[in-house]
Protein backbone atom coordinates (compact mmCIF):
# COMPACT_ATOMS: atom_id res chain seq x y z
CA UNK A 1 0.00 0.00 0.00
CA UNK A 2 1.44 3.28 -0.97
CA UNK A 3 2.48 5.83 1.55
CA UNK A 4 -0.59 8.40 2.25
CA UNK A 5 0.48 11.96 2.82
CA UNK A 6 5.12 28.84 64.18
CA UNK A 7 7.75 30.49 66.41
CA UNK A 8 8.40 33.69 68.15
CA UNK A 9 11.25 35.50 66.62
CA UNK A 10 13.47 39.03 67.09
CA UNK A 11 15.41 40.54 64.22
CA UNK A 12 19.01 41.86 65.48
CA UNK A 13 20.62 44.79 63.47
CA UNK A 14 23.15 41.80 61.95
CA UNK A 15 20.40 39.47 60.53
CA UNK A 16 18.48 42.41 58.80
CA UNK A 17 21.77 43.16 57.17
CA UNK A 18 22.17 39.61 56.44
CA UNK A 19 18.98 39.77 54.95
CA UNK A 20 19.44 42.80 53.03
CA UNK A 21 22.91 41.77 51.71
CA UNK A 22 21.42 38.51 50.89
CA UNK A 23 18.76 40.33 48.27
CA UNK A 24 21.63 42.42 46.99
CA UNK A 25 23.12 39.78 45.94
CA UNK A 26 20.63 37.24 44.07
CA UNK A 27 19.45 40.78 42.50
CA UNK A 28 22.57 41.84 40.97
CA UNK A 29 23.54 38.09 40.45
CA UNK A 30 20.32 37.74 38.34
CA UNK A 31 20.08 40.90 36.52
CA UNK A 32 21.43 39.30 33.28
CA UNK A 33 19.24 36.60 33.10
CA UNK A 34 16.25 39.15 33.87
CA UNK A 35 17.58 41.03 31.10
CA UNK A 36 17.72 38.06 28.75
CA UNK A 37 14.81 36.76 29.82
CA UNK A 38 12.49 40.08 29.67
CA UNK A 39 10.96 38.71 26.19
CA UNK A 40 9.69 35.38 27.69
CA UNK A 41 8.77 36.84 31.15
CA UNK A 42 4.91 36.17 29.79
CA UNK A 43 5.85 32.59 29.08
CA UNK A 44 7.38 32.10 32.31
CA UNK A 45 4.55 34.08 34.63
CA UNK A 46 1.86 31.90 32.77
CA UNK A 47 3.93 28.12 33.02
CA UNK A 48 1.76 25.14 33.18
CA UNK A 49 -1.35 27.67 33.62
CA UNK A 50 -4.23 27.54 30.75
CA UNK A 51 -5.87 30.69 29.87
CA UNK A 52 -9.14 30.17 31.95
CA UNK A 53 -6.74 29.59 35.01
CA UNK A 54 -4.73 32.82 34.44
CA UNK A 55 -7.95 35.31 34.73
CA UNK A 56 -9.84 32.82 37.04
CA UNK A 57 -10.03 34.40 40.49
CA UNK A 58 -8.35 32.78 43.77
CA UNK A 59 -8.42 33.48 47.06
CA UNK A 60 -6.60 36.29 48.25
CA UNK A 61 -6.29 37.94 44.92
CA UNK A 62 -8.37 41.08 46.94
CA UNK A 63 -5.81 40.98 49.32
CA UNK A 64 -3.49 42.46 47.27
CA UNK A 65 -4.94 45.14 44.84
CA UNK A 66 -3.42 46.60 41.45
CA UNK A 67 -0.41 44.28 41.46
CA UNK A 68 2.05 45.62 39.17
CA UNK A 69 3.22 41.94 38.30
CA UNK A 70 0.91 38.92 38.55
CA UNK A 71 2.54 35.72 37.45
CA UNK A 72 -0.04 32.09 37.62
CA UNK A 73 1.76 29.13 37.30
CA UNK A 74 0.38 25.48 37.57
CA UNK A 75 0.96 21.76 37.85
CA UNK A 76 -1.31 18.85 37.43
CA UNK A 77 -0.56 15.86 40.14
CA UNK A 78 -1.92 12.80 39.27
CA UNK A 79 -3.46 12.02 42.76
CA UNK A 80 -6.36 13.46 44.75
CA UNK A 81 -6.23 16.88 46.87
CA UNK A 82 -6.56 14.86 50.08
CA UNK A 83 -2.95 13.53 49.04
CA UNK A 84 -1.37 17.00 47.98
CA UNK A 85 -2.18 18.87 50.78
CA UNK A 86 0.05 17.22 53.66
CA UNK A 87 2.82 18.23 51.47
CA UNK A 88 1.23 21.80 50.91
CA UNK A 89 0.94 22.27 54.33
CA UNK A 90 4.04 21.66 55.36
CA UNK A 91 6.11 24.43 53.37
CA UNK A 92 7.96 26.67 55.48
CA UNK A 93 12.27 26.88 56.34
CA UNK A 94 10.82 25.51 59.95
CA UNK A 95 9.12 22.78 58.88
CA UNK A 96 9.33 20.64 54.83
CA UNK A 97 11.66 23.43 53.45
CA UNK A 98 10.03 24.38 49.85
CA UNK A 99 10.81 21.16 47.18
CA UNK A 100 12.63 23.91 45.19
CA UNK A 101 16.88 23.85 44.97
CA UNK A 102 17.51 23.69 48.45
CA UNK A 103 21.69 23.78 47.62
CA UNK A 104 20.95 27.39 45.71
CA UNK A 105 18.61 29.12 48.76
CA UNK A 106 21.28 27.49 50.63
CA UNK A 107 24.33 29.46 48.98
CA UNK A 108 22.23 32.64 50.98
CA UNK A 109 22.56 30.45 54.42
CA UNK A 110 18.72 30.02 54.90
CA UNK A 111 19.01 26.48 55.87
CA UNK A 112 16.56 25.10 53.70
CA UNK A 113 16.25 21.19 54.15
CA UNK A 114 13.41 19.92 52.04
CA UNK A 115 11.32 16.77 53.67
CA UNK A 116 10.69 13.91 51.79
CA UNK A 117 8.26 12.16 53.99
CA UNK A 118 5.18 13.64 55.36
CA UNK A 119 4.85 14.62 59.22
CA UNK A 120 2.27 14.30 61.70
CA UNK A 121 2.85 17.59 63.83
CA UNK A 122 3.15 19.79 60.64
CA UNK A 123 0.03 18.81 59.12
CA UNK A 124 -1.53 22.15 60.56
CA UNK A 125 -1.75 25.67 59.70
CA UNK A 126 -3.94 28.05 61.15
CA UNK A 127 -4.24 32.15 60.06
CA UNK A 128 -2.45 34.09 61.67
CA UNK A 129 0.81 31.54 62.10
CA UNK A 130 4.03 32.66 60.06
CA UNK A 131 5.61 30.48 57.31
CA UNK A 132 9.21 31.19 57.83
CA UNK A 133 11.46 31.74 54.43
CA UNK A 134 14.81 30.70 56.64
CA UNK A 135 15.94 28.66 59.37
CA UNK A 136 17.12 31.81 61.53
CA UNK A 137 13.40 33.14 60.67
CA UNK A 138 14.43 36.24 59.70
CA UNK A 139 11.28 36.61 57.33
CA UNK A 140 8.07 35.01 55.98
CA UNK A 141 4.92 35.12 55.09
CA UNK A 142 1.71 34.87 57.45
CA UNK A 143 -0.57 32.88 56.58
CA UNK A 144 -4.16 34.91 55.60
CA UNK A 145 -6.42 31.51 55.18
CA UNK A 146 -5.50 28.08 55.69
CA UNK A 147 -8.49 25.47 53.98
CA UNK A 148 -7.31 21.91 54.04
CA UNK A 149 -7.27 20.12 50.13
CA UNK A 150 -8.60 23.07 49.25
CA UNK A 151 -6.35 26.80 49.30
CA UNK A 152 -3.10 28.35 51.64
CA UNK A 153 -3.22 32.12 51.42
CA UNK A 154 0.15 33.64 52.37
CA UNK A 155 1.16 37.31 52.68
CA UNK A 156 4.32 38.79 53.12
CA UNK A 157 5.19 39.50 57.14
CA UNK A 158 6.86 41.85 59.31
CA UNK A 159 8.04 38.89 61.13
CA UNK A 160 9.26 40.92 64.37
CA UNK A 161 5.40 42.54 64.63
CA UNK A 162 3.60 39.42 63.55
CA UNK A 163 1.66 40.75 60.57
CA UNK A 164 1.45 41.21 57.15
CA UNK A 165 3.19 43.81 55.34
CA UNK A 166 1.79 46.78 53.59
CA UNK A 167 2.79 48.22 50.59
CA UNK A 168 3.93 51.74 52.05
CA UNK A 169 6.34 49.85 54.72
CA UNK A 170 10.16 48.68 54.01
CA UNK A 171 11.10 48.75 50.76
CA UNK A 172 8.18 49.83 49.45
CA UNK A 173 6.40 46.43 48.07
CA UNK A 174 3.82 43.91 49.41
CA UNK A 175 3.19 40.19 48.24
CA UNK A 176 0.95 37.78 48.01
CA UNK A 177 1.63 34.05 47.56
CA UNK A 178 -1.58 31.40 46.91
CA UNK A 179 -1.76 27.78 46.50
CA UNK A 180 -4.83 26.48 45.04
CA UNK A 181 -6.43 23.00 44.85
CA UNK A 182 -8.81 21.89 42.16
CA UNK A 183 -9.92 18.51 41.98
CA UNK A 184 -10.51 17.10 38.33
CA UNK A 185 -13.02 14.43 37.03
CA UNK A 186 -10.63 12.02 36.46
CA UNK A 187 -9.38 12.04 40.31
CA UNK A 188 -6.22 14.35 39.74
CA UNK A 189 -5.42 17.47 40.97
CA UNK A 190 -4.54 21.43 39.42
CA UNK A 191 -2.13 23.01 41.78
CA UNK A 192 -2.50 26.32 40.96
CA UNK A 193 0.11 29.15 42.45
CA UNK A 194 -0.18 32.87 41.88
CA UNK A 195 2.38 35.74 43.04
CA UNK A 196 0.87 39.27 43.19
CA UNK A 197 3.19 41.74 43.99
CA UNK A 198 2.69 45.68 44.31
CA UNK A 199 4.92 48.75 44.18
CA UNK A 200 4.88 52.03 46.15
CA UNK A 201 8.86 52.50 46.30
CA UNK A 202 10.79 52.80 42.80
CA UNK A 203 13.34 50.75 45.08
CA UNK A 204 11.01 48.32 45.54
CA UNK A 205 10.89 47.20 41.98
CA UNK A 206 14.29 48.21 41.22
CA UNK A 207 15.05 45.17 43.62
CA UNK A 208 12.37 42.55 42.95
CA UNK A 209 12.29 42.76 39.20
CA UNK A 210 14.91 41.07 37.96
CA UNK A 211 13.80 38.26 40.14
CA UNK A 212 10.85 37.59 38.08
CA UNK A 213 13.34 34.18 36.44
CA UNK A 214 14.98 33.04 39.64
CA UNK A 215 11.14 32.77 40.76
CA UNK A 216 9.79 30.93 37.59
CA UNK A 217 13.11 28.58 38.40
CA UNK A 218 12.18 27.95 41.91
CA UNK A 219 8.30 27.92 41.68
CA UNK A 220 8.58 25.33 38.07
CA UNK A 221 11.15 23.20 40.71
CA UNK A 222 8.74 22.94 43.52
CA UNK A 223 6.01 22.52 41.54
CA UNK A 224 7.40 19.19 40.27
CA UNK A 225 8.56 18.33 43.75
CA UNK A 226 5.53 18.63 45.50
CA UNK A 227 4.18 16.70 41.92
CA UNK A 228 6.82 14.16 42.22
CA UNK A 229 6.53 13.38 46.07
CA UNK A 230 2.69 13.47 46.15
CA UNK A 231 2.38 10.91 43.06
CA UNK A 232 4.95 8.61 44.85
CA UNK A 233 2.88 8.80 48.10
CA UNK A 234 -0.66 8.22 46.63
CA UNK A 235 -2.76 5.79 44.75
CA UNK A 236 -2.62 6.63 42.03
CA UNK A 237 -6.30 6.39 40.05
CA UNK A 238 -5.84 2.97 37.58
CA UNK A 239 -2.73 2.06 38.77
CA UNK A 240 -2.04 -1.78 39.16
CA UNK A 241 1.00 -3.71 39.38
CA UNK A 242 2.00 -5.87 36.83
CA UNK A 243 4.21 -9.05 37.52
CA UNK A 244 7.78 -9.25 36.37
CA UNK A 245 10.87 -10.98 36.99
CA UNK A 246 12.37 -8.95 39.77
CA UNK A 247 8.86 -7.82 41.30
CA UNK A 248 6.38 -5.64 40.11
CA UNK A 249 5.97 -3.00 37.80
CA UNK A 250 3.07 -0.02 37.87
CA UNK A 251 0.99 0.64 34.95
CA UNK A 252 -2.03 2.65 33.92
CA UNK A 253 -4.96 -0.04 33.56
CA UNK A 254 -8.11 1.27 31.53
CA UNK A 255 -10.90 -0.56 31.51
CA UNK A 256 -14.48 -0.21 28.65
CA UNK A 257 -17.55 0.56 30.36
CA UNK A 258 -20.43 -2.06 30.15
CA UNK A 259 -19.59 -6.03 29.99
CA UNK A 260 -16.61 -7.79 28.26
CA UNK A 261 -15.01 -9.58 27.48
CA UNK A 262 -12.45 -7.04 25.62
CA UNK A 263 -9.55 -6.73 23.07
CA UNK A 264 -6.58 -5.49 24.65
CA UNK A 265 -3.87 -3.11 23.63
CA UNK A 266 -0.46 -2.46 25.13
CA UNK A 267 0.10 1.26 25.35
CA UNK A 268 3.83 1.95 25.49
CA UNK A 269 5.27 5.52 26.54
CA UNK A 270 7.54 7.79 24.46
CA UNK A 271 10.33 9.37 25.96
CA UNK A 272 8.98 11.40 28.65
CA UNK A 273 7.68 8.51 30.49
CA UNK A 274 4.26 7.75 32.62
CA UNK A 275 2.94 11.00 31.86
CA UNK A 276 -0.76 12.32 32.08
CA UNK A 277 -0.91 12.50 28.11
CA UNK A 278 0.09 8.72 28.22
CA UNK A 279 -2.82 8.07 30.43
CA UNK A 280 -5.22 10.31 28.92
CA UNK A 281 -4.07 7.85 25.72
CA UNK A 282 -5.17 4.43 27.50
CA UNK A 283 -8.58 6.25 28.61
CA UNK A 284 -9.46 6.78 24.98
CA UNK A 285 -8.67 3.42 23.74
CA UNK A 286 -10.64 2.12 26.65
CA UNK A 287 -13.35 4.85 25.43
CA UNK A 288 -13.63 2.80 22.10
CA UNK A 289 -13.89 -0.62 23.74
CA UNK A 290 -10.22 -1.60 24.59
CA UNK A 291 -8.86 -3.08 27.76
CA UNK A 292 -5.73 -0.49 27.52
CA UNK A 293 -2.66 -0.87 29.58
CA UNK A 294 0.43 0.95 30.05
CA UNK A 295 3.49 0.03 31.22
CA UNK A 296 5.77 2.27 32.98
CA UNK A 297 9.19 1.35 31.52
CA UNK A 298 11.33 3.22 33.86
CA UNK A 299 9.91 2.27 37.16
CA UNK A 300 13.32 0.58 37.96
CA UNK A 301 14.83 4.36 38.56
CA UNK A 302 12.85 7.07 37.09
CA UNK A 303 13.12 8.77 33.45
CA UNK A 304 16.68 10.54 34.51
CA UNK A 305 18.23 6.52 35.67
CA UNK A 306 16.33 4.59 33.30
CA UNK A 307 16.08 6.70 29.76
CA UNK A 308 19.26 5.52 28.52
CA UNK A 309 18.95 2.33 28.85
CA UNK A 310 15.66 1.90 27.51
CA UNK A 311 16.98 3.94 24.62
CA UNK A 312 19.63 1.34 24.34
CA UNK A 313 17.96 -1.65 24.64
CA UNK A 314 15.50 -0.81 21.80
CA UNK A 315 18.65 -0.26 19.45
CA UNK A 316 19.83 -3.92 20.14
CA UNK A 317 16.07 -5.15 20.19
CA UNK A 318 16.36 -7.15 23.56
CA UNK A 319 16.85 -6.05 27.10
CA UNK A 320 14.77 -5.44 29.88
CA UNK A 321 12.07 -3.24 28.22
CA UNK A 322 11.48 -5.70 25.77
CA UNK A 323 10.83 -7.62 28.56
CA UNK A 324 8.39 -5.57 30.27
CA UNK A 325 6.19 -4.81 26.98
CA UNK A 326 5.66 -8.61 26.95
CA UNK A 327 5.12 -8.89 30.88
CA UNK A 328 1.96 -5.84 30.35
CA UNK A 329 0.72 -8.23 27.32
CA UNK A 330 0.99 -11.34 29.29
CA UNK A 331 -1.24 -9.35 32.07
CA UNK A 332 -3.77 -8.60 29.31
CA UNK A 333 -4.14 -11.55 28.01
CA UNK A 334 -4.58 -13.51 31.12
CA UNK A 335 -7.36 -11.49 32.25
CA UNK A 336 -10.64 -12.92 32.35
CA UNK A 337 -12.16 -9.61 30.49
CA UNK A 338 -9.74 -10.01 28.09
CA UNK A 339 -10.96 -11.65 24.49
CA UNK A 340 -7.18 -12.82 24.14
CA UNK A 341 -6.23 -10.46 21.09
CA UNK A 342 -3.91 -7.65 22.10
CA UNK A 343 -2.10 -5.46 20.42
CA UNK A 344 0.17 -2.66 20.85
CA UNK A 345 0.45 0.70 20.28
CA UNK A 346 3.39 3.17 20.72
CA UNK A 347 4.84 7.09 20.57
CA UNK A 348 7.66 7.96 19.68
CA UNK A 349 10.15 5.95 21.39
CA UNK A 350 7.36 3.59 22.51
CA UNK A 351 6.56 3.71 18.34
CA UNK A 352 9.93 2.38 17.82
CA UNK A 353 9.01 -0.56 20.43
CA UNK A 354 5.58 -1.10 18.82
CA UNK A 355 7.45 -1.87 15.61
CA UNK A 356 9.89 -3.99 16.93
CA UNK A 357 7.72 -6.23 18.89
CA UNK A 358 5.65 -6.22 15.78
CA UNK A 359 8.18 -7.94 14.27
CA UNK A 360 8.90 -10.28 17.01
CA UNK A 361 5.00 -12.03 16.59
CA UNK A 362 4.37 -10.95 19.59
CA UNK A 363 0.86 -9.10 19.06
CA UNK A 364 -2.04 -9.32 17.16
CA UNK A 365 -1.87 -5.95 15.78
CA UNK A 366 0.45 -2.40 16.09
CA UNK A 367 0.18 1.09 15.96
CA UNK A 368 3.12 2.58 15.21
CA UNK A 369 3.05 6.75 15.97
CA UNK A 370 6.48 8.17 14.80
CA UNK A 371 8.39 5.21 15.99
CA UNK A 372 11.78 4.64 14.45
CA UNK A 373 13.02 2.03 12.47
CA UNK A 374 16.13 0.08 12.07
CA UNK A 375 17.60 -1.82 9.83
CA UNK A 376 17.28 -5.09 11.89
CA UNK A 377 13.53 -4.72 11.81
CA UNK A 378 13.02 -4.50 8.22
CA UNK A 379 15.32 -7.52 7.74
CA UNK A 380 12.70 -10.30 9.40
CA UNK A 381 9.31 -9.36 9.42
CA UNK A 382 8.62 -13.16 8.59
CA UNK A 383 6.28 -13.20 12.24
CA UNK A 384 5.29 -9.46 11.96
CA UNK A 385 1.53 -8.75 12.92
CA UNK A 386 -0.56 -6.06 11.01
CA UNK A 387 0.96 -2.66 10.93
CA UNK A 388 -0.82 0.84 11.47
CA UNK A 389 1.48 3.42 10.93
CA UNK A 390 1.10 7.61 11.26
CA UNK A 391 4.06 10.11 10.55
CA UNK A 392 4.38 13.63 10.62
CA UNK A 393 5.28 15.36 6.79
CA UNK A 394 7.52 18.08 8.54
CA UNK A 395 9.05 15.66 11.23
CA UNK A 396 12.85 16.15 10.30
CA UNK A 397 13.81 13.79 12.59
CA UNK A 398 12.19 10.47 10.45
CA UNK A 399 12.09 11.82 6.85
CA UNK A 400 12.81 8.34 5.58
CA UNK A 401 11.04 6.42 8.48
CA UNK A 402 7.40 5.93 6.20
CA UNK A 403 8.93 5.08 2.71
CA UNK A 404 11.10 2.45 4.55
CA UNK A 405 8.42 0.88 6.76
CA UNK A 406 5.85 1.23 3.54
CA UNK A 407 8.52 -0.79 1.10
CA UNK A 408 9.61 -3.25 3.71
CA UNK A 409 5.88 -3.97 5.06
CA UNK A 410 4.80 -4.88 1.25
CA UNK A 411 7.71 -6.86 0.63
CA UNK A 412 6.89 -8.91 3.69
CA UNK A 413 2.90 -9.33 2.60
CA UNK A 414 2.31 -8.13 5.77
CA UNK A 415 -1.17 -6.24 6.30
CA UNK A 416 -0.48 -2.25 6.80
CA UNK A 417 -1.66 1.38 6.48
CA UNK A 418 1.66 4.00 6.26
CA UNK A 419 0.16 7.67 6.30
CA UNK A 420 1.90 10.91 6.33
CA UNK A 421 0.31 13.61 7.92
CA UNK A 422 0.19 17.10 6.11
CA UNK A 423 0.97 19.89 8.48
CA UNK A 424 2.24 17.83 11.09
CA UNK A 425 5.77 17.05 12.73
CA UNK A 426 7.08 14.88 15.73
CA UNK A 427 4.85 13.99 18.52
CA UNK A 428 1.48 15.23 17.17
CA UNK A 429 -0.89 12.64 18.95
CA UNK A 430 0.71 13.94 22.34
CA UNK A 431 -0.96 16.58 24.08
CA UNK A 432 1.61 16.93 26.63
CA UNK A 433 0.93 18.93 30.12
CA UNK A 434 3.70 21.31 30.36
CA UNK A 435 4.87 20.06 33.53
CA UNK A 436 5.52 16.57 32.04
CA UNK A 437 8.24 18.27 29.76
CA UNK A 438 11.84 18.84 30.65
CA UNK A 439 13.61 21.42 29.00
CA UNK A 440 15.84 18.86 27.33
CA UNK A 441 12.55 17.30 25.54
CA UNK A 442 11.60 20.94 24.67
CA UNK A 443 15.17 21.73 23.15
CA UNK A 444 14.57 18.83 20.93
CA UNK A 445 11.65 18.57 20.24
CA UNK A 446 12.66 22.66 18.50
CA UNK A 447 14.61 20.05 16.08
CA UNK A 448 12.03 17.24 15.19
CA UNK A 449 9.22 20.14 14.99
CA UNK A 450 7.23 18.30 18.12
CA UNK A 451 3.61 19.31 18.67
CA UNK A 452 0.38 18.48 19.31
CA UNK A 453 -1.49 19.08 15.80
CA UNK A 454 -5.57 18.45 17.06
CA UNK A 455 -6.23 18.08 12.97
CA UNK A 456 -4.07 15.15 12.36
CA UNK A 457 -4.12 13.90 15.34
CA UNK A 458 -7.64 12.71 14.67
CA UNK A 459 -7.02 11.87 11.15
CA UNK A 460 -4.72 9.37 12.55
CA UNK A 461 -6.92 8.19 16.06
CA UNK A 462 -9.78 6.88 13.24
CA UNK A 463 -7.35 5.33 11.37
CA UNK A 464 -5.85 3.49 14.18
CA UNK A 465 -9.61 2.60 15.78
CA UNK A 466 -10.73 1.45 12.53
CA UNK A 467 -7.49 -0.40 11.83
CA UNK A 468 -7.85 -2.24 15.32
CA UNK A 469 -11.15 -3.01 15.03
CA UNK A 470 -10.51 -4.84 11.60
CA UNK A 471 -7.76 -7.01 13.50
CA UNK A 472 -8.49 -7.10 17.21
CA UNK A 473 -12.10 -6.88 17.35
CA UNK A 474 -12.72 -10.53 16.28
CA UNK A 475 -12.11 -13.36 19.13
CA UNK A 476 -8.83 -15.27 19.41
CA UNK A 477 -8.14 -17.98 16.49
CA UNK A 478 -8.37 -21.60 17.71
CA UNK A 479 -5.35 -23.66 17.72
Amino acid sequence: MPVRESLSRTRTSTEVERVKRSMIAVALGSAAVAAAARLASPWHRRWGATDEEIVAPLPGDELVEEPALQATRAVTIQAPPSAVWPWLVQLGADRGGFYSYDWLENLFRLGIHSADEIVPEWQRREPGELVYADAAGTGGWYVMEARPDEVLVLKMADVPEGRPMRRDEGLGWEFLWTFALRERPDGSTRLLVRERTAFTRPVGRALLAPLGPVSFVMTERMLRGMKARAEATATVPGTVRVAVEEGSMPAHLAVPTGDGPWPGVVVVHDALGMTTDLRRQAEWLAGHGYLALAPDLYHRGGRARCLFETVRALGEGEGRAFDDIEAARRALAERDDCTGRVGVIGFCMGGGYAMATAAKGSFDSASVNYGMVSDEVLEDLSRCCPVVASYGADDRSLQDAPARLDAGLAEAGVDHEVTVHLGAGHGFLNDHEPDDEPRWALFAGRFANTGYVPEAAEAARAQILAFFDRHLAQPAATP
